[in-house]
């Protein structure tokens, strides 16, 4: 009597946090098979781990597995032998990927002192975010400031207390379990006099019965200045 020979494994079906295998053996050396031995580690530098598989399977479902991640399998049979010899490495991948970034008009919404950045905007790509860091600065300088690190899962993140009509490079990073992706834009904060890119296509006509120079507001974070009567704001 020999040991078995070792298994045929490929992949059946995949998910965000799992991995379907099936396999076949041609030899059990002339002994019944008592089970298997699969063995499994990330692929980059993961070590690795076994589980344990009952004799008459001929498929097995990984679970609890990191989502968007590369994995290398190996298998082995044994009888009252021993074990046999193992399978080939088999490498596969769960689904999903690093978050996908969002386009600026998505992403962005400027006034006169704050930048507002729609963290929702970003894709997952078949993996939950897990963390935001975002840095910013004034493009004309050279060191980065840091508005969050690491930051929990949220709508948005204001960046408050800016300059006006001013230009600054953000650089963002979404993580999940797949990875992290990182891009850089620039935005530009409006002048004292000027109105959120939202407000560009609106009309605003003023007629004052009383005072002929008053301010007027279209949000509450921008000020258009002193409009004299019967005029026009774009």
């Amino acid at each position: 009597m020999l040991a078995p020979s070792a298994p045929v494994v490929r992949v059946a079906a995949t998910s965000s946090d799992w991995l379907q295998l099936q396999w076949s053996t041609s030899d059990n050396g002339g002994s019944a098979i008592r089970g298997y031995f699969l063995n499994f580690r990330k692929e980059e530098g993961g070590e690795w781990e076994e589980r344990a598989i009952q004799r008459d399977a001929t498929f097995f479902r990984l679970h609890k597995l990191d989502c968007g991640t590369q994995y290398q399998l190996q298998m082995m049979a044994y009888n009252a032998v021993g074990s046999g010899s193992p399978s080939s490495v088999v490498i596969a991948h769960t689904d999903g990927d690093i978050p996908i970034k969002p386009t600026y008009l998505d992403f962005i919404e400027v006034n006169t002192s704050n930048i507002t950045l729609r963290l929702r905007s970003w894709g997952d790509n078949g993996c939950p975010i897990i963390s935001y860091s975002i840095e910013y600065k004034e493009s004309s300088q050279q060191d980065w400031l840091t508005a969050g690190n690491n930051m929990q899962i949220k709508d948005s993140h204001t960046i408050i207390g800016l300059w006006p009509g001013t230009k600054y490079n953000l650089r963002v990073t979404a993580t999940n379990k797949a990875g992290a992706s990182t891009v850089e834009y620039s935005a530009a904060t409006l002048p004292i006099i000027g109105v959120p890119w939202r407000y560009k296509a609106s009309v605003v006509t003023v007629n004052y019965s009383g005072n002929p120079t008053q301010d007027v507001y279209l949000d509450k974070s921008v000020k258009l200045g002193h409009l004299r009567k019967d005029c026009i704001a774009l």
